[in-house]
C-alpha cells in the first residue's frame, strides 16, 4: 500500500468517492468545516476534495463540556442554509457544510472548536492554568479589548485574567511581561534618575564629612 494511503474511508459530505489519508500535506481549505488545515488530512485526489483529520472521523454524537446539558449531533448538509448561523465557541461564522448542533438549544460549534483543550498555560500568566470559559466580561491581556467576537476563551478566576481563543497564540505586545516593564525607556530612565540623586545624596555626604573634617583640625592648630 502507498504510504500516503493509510486509510481508506467513505464520507457522508463526499457520497461516491471514498477519501484516502494522506499525511504531512500542506496548507489546505478543509471542505467539510470551510477552514483552513495543514498537516495530515483525508483527501479524493479526483475531485480535489479534503477533510481535516477530525473533520473525518469525528462522532456523529458526542457530549462537549461546553455544552453539557445535551449530546451535540455532527451536521452535515450541502445545501442547508447557514444564515446567522454563529459558533457559539469561537464566535464566528460557521460557512461550511459540517458542524455540530443542539437543536434543543440552537447551539452551534465547528468541529475544530470542540478539540480545544479545558486548560491551557500561556507565557504572560505562568502561575495558574486558564480554564476554557465564557468572556461575558474581562478584558483580553493580548489585545486588550474586551470583543474581537468571541463567546468564549481562556481566563484565571484567581487572578481575573483573560485571553480570546485567537489571541491566544498571537505575538505578546511589548511591555507586557516583567522584563519588558523593566526594559522599557521610562523604566531605564527611572532608574538613572534614581542612580543620579544616589551619586549626589553620597556626594554630599562625603563633603559633608570633609567639612567638619577640616572645620577640627583648623581649630586645633589655632589654638
Amino acid at each position: 500500500m502507498d504510504s500516503e494511503r493509510k486509510y481508506i474511508i467513505e464520507h457522508v459530505t463526499h457520497p461516491g468517492h471514498p477519501l484516502s489519508y494522506v499525511e504531512g500535506s500542506r496548507v489546505f481549505q478543509c471542505d467539510g468545516c470551510n477552514k483552513t488545515g495543514n498537516g495530515s488530512k483525508y483527501q479524493c485526489a479526483t475531485c480535489d476534495f479534503d477533510l481535516h483529520e477530525h473533520c473525518a472521523t469525528c462522532p456523529s454524537s458526542f457530549s462537549f463540556v461546553v455544552h453539557p446539558p445535551h449530546h451535540l449531533n455532527l451536521i452535515s448538509h450541502a445545501h442547508l442554509s447557514l444564515q446567522d448561523h454563529i459558533c457559539d465557541v469561537c464566535g464566528t461564522e460557521i460557512d461550511g457544510i459540517l458542524f455540530y448542533r443542539c437543536e434543543r438549544c440552537n447551539f452551534d460549534v465547528h468541529p475544530l472548536c470542540t478539540q480545544l483543550p479545558e486548560t491551557t498555560r500561556h507565557p504572560l500568566h505562568p502561575d495558574h492554568l486558564l480554564r476554557l470559559q465564557p468572556l461575558s466580561v474581562g478584558v483580553c491581556r493580548v489585545c486588550q479589548t474586551s470583543g474581537c467576537g468571541h463567546a468564549w476563551g481562556y481566563g484565571c478566576h484567581v487572578c481575573d485574567f483573560n485571553i480570546h481563543l485567537q489571541c491566544l497564540n498571537s505575538p505578546i505586545p511589548r511591555g507586557s511581561t516583567f522584563l519588558d516593564t523593566l526594559m522599557s525607556p521610562m523604566a531605564v530612565l527611572i532608574v538613572m534618575i534614581l542612580a543620579l540623586l544616589i551619586f549626589l545624596i553620597l556626594m554630599s555626604t562625603k563633603n559633608q564629612h570633609n567639612w567638619k573634617g577640616y572645620s577640627v583640625h583648623s581649630v586645633y592648630v589655632h589654638r
